[in-house]
């Protein structure tokens, strides 16, 4: 991962002992629009699209449109993908994007991984590809990387602010993304 490359090897070992690494296979669901952000993630290979549903006042708006009715199902295909005709595509990650890492609001909420202080997830995580990732979770071990990493932690702060002023403007207060350039 590119922007890991200017860390010591010292300190790429201690972050090493924070984090974890999950494998998924092509078109598996890491998280789900609403649960519990309890830990970011980092690409190591692969990439993975992050979806959020669209309001229901918007989807009823193309239903009429499309044939007056609104369907009927969850917003799945059956096999777990996005279903983009209720889904909307907000970003794609990958190791080689100038930010690969996402779910990040996690860490910058300051949760702790619990239901009572970590916030919700803003949208669905997607692989679209076989995918691996390096996983850091809220609480001691994401405390211990923002210590570490003084830099990474002031931009959580910055994206955390942007956040904010953007639920604020859209009426949300799970719209946590930030839009990552390949």
């Amino acid at each position: 991962v590119k922007w890991f490359d200017k860390l010591s090897p010292s300190l790429l070992e201690e972050l090493g002992k924070l984090m974890d690494i999950e494998r998924y296979s092509s078109n598996r669901i890491v998280f789900e629009e609403g649960a519990t952000a309890d830990k970011m993630y980092i690409v190591l290979k692969g990439s993975v699209g992050i979806f959020k549903r669209k309001a229901p006042s918007i989807l009823m708006q193309e239903a009429a449109a499309a044939s007056g009715g609104s369907g009927g199902d969850d917003g799945k295909d059956g096999k777990g993908a996005p279903d983009l005709a209720r889904e909307q595509f907000l970003a794609e990650f990958s190791s080689q994007s100038k930010y690969p890492w996402f779910g990040e609001a996690a860490l910058a909420g300051g949760g702790d991984g619990t239901s009572h202080t970590a916030p919700p997830r803003g949208g669905t995580a997607f692989t679209f590809e076989p995918t691996h990732l390096l996983t850091l979770r809220a609480g001691a071990e994401g405390k211990r990387l923002l210590e570490a990493l003084p830099e990474f932690a002031r931009m959580l702060n910055v994206g955390a602010k942007a956040y904010k002023v953007t639920n604020q403007l859209n009426g949300t207060e799970a719209g946590q993304f930030r839009r990552a350039s390949k």
